[in-house]
């Protein structure tokens, strides 16, 4: 697992396993990712399940620490 930062919020993100639908983190936020084919899985702090983002979306959210 990797480490990001929120540099952008106010969408709604589709959580998978559970299917799920959160109002995007707050700027700042740490969040874990991995790679995986073509994107990342994104893990938000205290919320089971994970966002799959492509690599485009994810830059325009995220930093990597």
């Amino acid at each position: 697992m990797k480490l990001a930062r929120a540099i952008r919020s106010g969408d709604e993100w589709l959580l998978v396993c559970p299917p799920t639908v959160i109002t995007g983190p707050p700027i700042g936020t740490i969040v874990q990712y991995e790679d995986t084919y073509g994107g990342y899985d994104v893990y938000f702090p205290g919320i089971p399940g994970y966002a799959l983002l492509d690599y485009y979306l994810f830059r325009e959210y995220f930093e990597p620490l």
